[in-house]
């Protein structure tokens, strides 16, 4: 009898490992996080933030990724999608939240931001990708 229990603790423990980032939507607003640090992209107005979840601290708030645009002005009919996918490499195992916006017309790039959380790391790698 005590195989099992013993079977299923090291299995939850494993999990858990396995999942030491999450990626969550609520709402319009997407997250990913571990332990030491959040990002929260929202969806509706393409802005995005970074919290410090140890010292309880906004980082920094309404960032935007923008390529081509003149002004900061926001282009019309943007769709943004996200999806999310696992990472291995030289930073450590952890999860990629990718967000897509694309545009409703006329000349503007779809733009793709790239935000990587590592299991047991207290950073974040950020990319992005642009086709014209």
């Amino acid at each position: 009898m005590k195989h099992p229990i013993l079977f299923a603790a090291i299995a939850a423990l494993t999990l858990t490992a396995l999942h030491a980032v999450e990626v969550a939507q609520t709402g319009d607003q997407v997250s990913i996080a571990n332990a030491a640090l959040k990002l929260s992209y929202n969806l509706k107005s393409g802005t995005w933030s970074a919290t410090d979840l140890a010292a309880q601290t906004t980082v920094f708030a309404n960032a935007r990724f923008t390529v081509d645009e003149t002004g900061w002005k926001k282009p019309a009919g943007v769709t943004r999608e996200w999806k999310q996918s696992e990472v291995s490499d030289g930073f450590g195992i952890g999860r990629t939240l990718t967000i897509t916006e694309t545009p409703g017309g006329g000349y503007a790039p779809v733009k793709s931001l790239h935000l990587t959380v590592y299991d047991k790391q207290p950073f974040a790698a950020l990319g992005f990708s642009v086709t014209n």
